[in-house]
């Protein structure tokens, strides 16, 4: 097979994700460890769209959580017009498939959701806090390891905080927030929406939005998710937070994260953790076409300086 920037060897293509080839290669720099590559091409991206790449994923390969699967390099390859980056091969099943699974044999059952929940709401409150959305939460981005521990995928997109999203829409649409479709500012409970969309669909196998949805009727009128194809088996404290996460207007959602956490807390009798653990702070922000980053939850950057515009130039290494 093809070696790709004289050093990943390619095994084979492992998926899509949508229009994206995915291709499980070997890091020959690194003992021949096996990663996933993404290639994107490049030829219809303006210039401020591959700058946008270039800065996101600085920001990607900073990011340590063991419910999130781990990013490491990133470069062009302008004679292809394409760029690709290298992330973390997890063993396992798509939670999609686990869910299945997971209702053929336990129908009236959903203790086994409280604990996907959970590491979910914590791996998303980690990057949250740093000042990032997902935006692209759903099963086939989620994998399930051996061991039952969640490891969600690739950012489709990532943003500030706040404001609005000013290029392609992220992901399926199914799974995003009105606010996203729309174009409108947007925050964490962007993110907490397709959480919701995604735990209605590990209990049903369905979506929230399958019936007549489109998206210009999702826009011109507004339509509310229904909860009609639950169990009637579901706890009726993870009917109202599933509820409330798929509210259409922000203001009605939890606020974030830990608020999640709490409700599953209170629906599950458990105690799951109410922080993620803190491997370091990261906050990114593009203003004026330069990278801004910081240690420490004070939220003070610094400015690191404009990153040149070089058409060759890679980000990360070690694998």
């Amino acid at each position: 097979m093809v070696d790709i920037h004289q050093r990943y060897h390619v095994l084979g293509e492992s998926e899509r994700d949508q229009a994206l080839k995915v291709f499980l290669v070997e890091d020959t720099w690194q003992a021949r460890k096996r990663l996933l590559l993404k290639w994107i091409p490049t030829a219809y991206l303006a210039e401020s769209e591959l700058l946008q790449l270039r800065y996101k994923f600085a920001a990607f390969v900073q990011l340590k959580h063991p419910y999130l699967a781990a990013f490491y390099d990133f470069g062009f390859i302008p004679e292809s017009q394409a760029c690709f980056y290298t992330m973390e091969n997890v063993e396992g099943e798509s939670l999609h498939d686990y869910a299945a699974r997971q209702r053929a044999a336990t129908p009236d059952d959903f203790t086994w959701l409280y604990g996907i929940a959970a590491q979910l709401a914590q791996v998303l409150d980690y990057i949250h806090a740093r000042g990032l959305l997902h935006l692209a939460v759903h099963p086939q981005r989620i994998r399930i390891t051996p061991r039952g521990q969640v490891k969600l995928m690739d950012f489709a997109l990532v943003g500030e905080s706040q404001g609005p999203v000013a290029w392609r829409w992220p992901g399926p649409p199914l799974y995003l927030a009105p606010e996203v479709i729309q174009g409108e500012a947007l925050d964490v409970r962007a993110d907490l929406y397709a959480l919701g969309c995604t735990l209605y669909e590990c209990i049903t196998g369905k979506s929230p939005l399958r019936a007549g949805w489109s998206i210009t009727s999702g826009m011109r009128h507004g339509l509310e998710p229904s909860l009609d194809d639950l169990p009637a088996a579901v706890p009726e404290e993870l009917r109202h937070l599933l509820q409330t996460l798929l509210a259409r207007e922000q203001g009605r959602r939890p606020r974030d994260d830990q608020a999640v956490l709490q409700a599953l807390n209170a629906s599950n009798g458990a105690e799951a953790p109410h922080k993620a653990p803190d491997t370091g702070w990261i906050y990114f922000q593009l203003c004026d076409g330069r990278a801004r980053s910081g240690t420490g939850p004070s939220g003070h950057l610094a400015d690191s300086g404009a990153i040149p515009a070089a058409a060759d130039h890679r980000i990360g290494g070690g694998g």
